[in-house]
């Protein structure tokens, strides 16, 4: 393979020796994660130059630790307590799992396993995203989680950072079975260390089965990039939260691809920066097949001297007829120095369809802060009531009691 193709930096040439010295665990997968290494490679990790990452330039990020990143064989803590399904990502590189009832637990180590999910592993090492192709060049440790009954209970994912300067790249492949419905919830960590989180999720959701699922990054110090991938086949559907909270840098890479018949996404963001935050959210709703539907509304808040990015984009392929699809973006910007940028985007290649996208950017409604501030209303107040007007929407089409904890920054 060749290793030689970019212009070296510090952390690029570290990335390469890892890969070098990195034991395959499993010589099945040699061609897959070499092929898909020597594809990260074309371009390496993104900077201004991609048109995707115009507005977030990656490589200054991961040069910023210059020779110091470390890639992490993280350990996977698989438990079930009393209310809750567990999957614990730890820089402790120990794998403990427990017993869990109604799910079943998969990992790569076994041929027969990979024979199994030979479609699966197609799909998900089809992908151009430079993020996901790093992640699974490299496929530390992925699990497989089958889920093929009722679950009474929520699975959450953690992440417990105990060190400085490592690049943490989980990979975890769920496969839901027709007519279950199940919660699941990937929560970053609230905490000071300096790391990059680079996580692939990808979702399999049979036909007839309902699954929410609920992304949450709150009061991080990390660099986190979120690569989900949710897959519909025929009559299901998915519901997706994201809540981005003052945060140093976040890229959200969410791709929904409606491959069955009357399938149907409802994706719901939430957005809120201050100090410098950066948060990027990259959307990607593929509809290949007639009669399915998606819906976006994404919000954003910009306070101080922040950035906040949303790059949307509906395809429709010839064969999606029928297809409703609609997007909305809305930002609000609280102070003069912060930095909006919204690209709402659509392909279509079916006539017989309903589709629309939009965006807004503005600033807090003056004659709205005259009213309250003349109804003696002191100006903070006032502000942070037309702020709470503004994401109520939001907060409304979430109806999810879970993330109430983590809607308290306004």
């Amino acid at each position: 393979m060749n290793l030689d193709k970019l212009e070296d930096n510090n952390v690029l040439s570290k990335i390469k020796k890892t890969f070098k010295e990195n034991k395959l665990y499993n010589p099945t997968l040699n061609k897959f994660k070499i092929k898909l290494w020597n594809k990260f490679l074309k371009n390496g990790i993104p900077n201004k130059k991609n048109e995707e990452y115009k507005y977030t330039d990656l490589k200054k990020y991961f040069e910023s630790f210059n020779n110091n990143l470390e890639i992490q064989n993280h350990g996977l803590h698989i438990i079930e307590t009393k209310k809750e399904y567990q999957i614990i990502i730890s820089s402790d590189k120990k794998n403990i799992t427990n017993n869990i009832s109604n799910i079943k637990i998969y990992n790569f180590n076994d041929d027969n396993v990979i024979l199994e999910n030979n479609i699966i592993l197609e799909k998900i090492f089809k992908d151009n995203n430079p993020l996901e192709l790093l992640n699974n060049s490299f496929f530390i440790a992925p699990i497989i989680l089958e889920i093929n009954s009722y679950l009474d209970k929520k699975i959450i994912i953690k992440y417990e950072l105990s060190e400085e300067n490592i690049l943490l790249m989980p990979n975890i492949i769920f496969k839901i079975a027709p007519n279950i419905k199940a919660d699941i919830i990937n929560i970053f960590p609230e905490n000071k260390f300096n790391s990059i989180i680079n996580d692939n999720i990808n979702i399999f959701i049979e036909k007839n089965s309902k699954i929410n699922y609920n992304i949450i990054q709150t009061l991080n110090k990390n660099i986190i990039i979120n690569n989900s991938k949710i897959y519909l086949k025929r009559n299901s559907s998915v519901n997706i939260n994201t809540i981005s909270n003052n945060s140093s840098l976040i890229r959200n890479n969410l791709t929904v691809i409606l491959e069955g018949e009357n399938s149907e996404a409802f994706l719901n963001g939430l957005y809120f920066l201050e100090n410098k935050n950066h948060i990027d959210n990259n959307i990607n709703i593929k509809h290949l097949k007639p009669n399915t539907y998606s819906n976006q509304l994404y919000k954003g808040i910009i306070s101080e001297d922040s950035i906040g990015i949303f790059n949307g984009k509906i395809y429709v392929h010839k064969n999606a007829q029928k297809t409703n699809a609609f997007q909305l973006n809305k930002i609000l910007i609280t102070s003069e120095k912060g930095v909006a940028k919204t690209k709402p985007q659509l392909e279509i290649f079916a006539d017989d369809v309903k589709c629309s996208h939009g965006a807004t950017i503005g600033q807090i409604d003056q004659n709205q802060l005259f009213y309250l501030k003349s109804r003696g209303i002191k100006e903070n107040i006032a502000k942070q009531m037309i702020i709470k007007a503004f994401i109520y929407e939001i907060i409304d089409k979430m109806n999810n009691k879970f993330l109430d904890d983590y809607i308290n920054f306004y």
